[in-house]
């Protein structure tokens, strides 16, 4: 009986080994998996850190757009006053 098991246990032993094998596998895969997710979720902060300094200079922009605009309405009703 003794010798039934042991010889029961060498047989399923590299499945054993096989199955421990491809565990670690699936665990080193997972880990890989959570590191490049964190990468991009950095990046995607960074990203978006990028785009609202962007989205403020556009603003900005915008804004000395309309302050110029409004300069040269002021300086075109200067002129037309002087027309003779």
């Amino acid at each position: 009986m003794v010798n039934d098991m042991t010889k029961q246990f060498r047989e399923i032993l590299p499945a054993i080994r096989e199955v421990t094998g491809g565990t670690q596998t699936v665990v080193n895969a997972v880990a890989a998996i959570d590191q490049e997710s964190k990468n991009t979720a950095v990046q995607s902060q960074n990203i978006s850190g990028v785009m609202e300094e962007q989205s403020a200079s556009v603003e900005e922009i915008a804004s000395a757009s309309r302050d110029l605009a409004n300069m040269a309405e002021t300086l075109q009703a200067a002129i037309r006053a002087f027309k003779v």
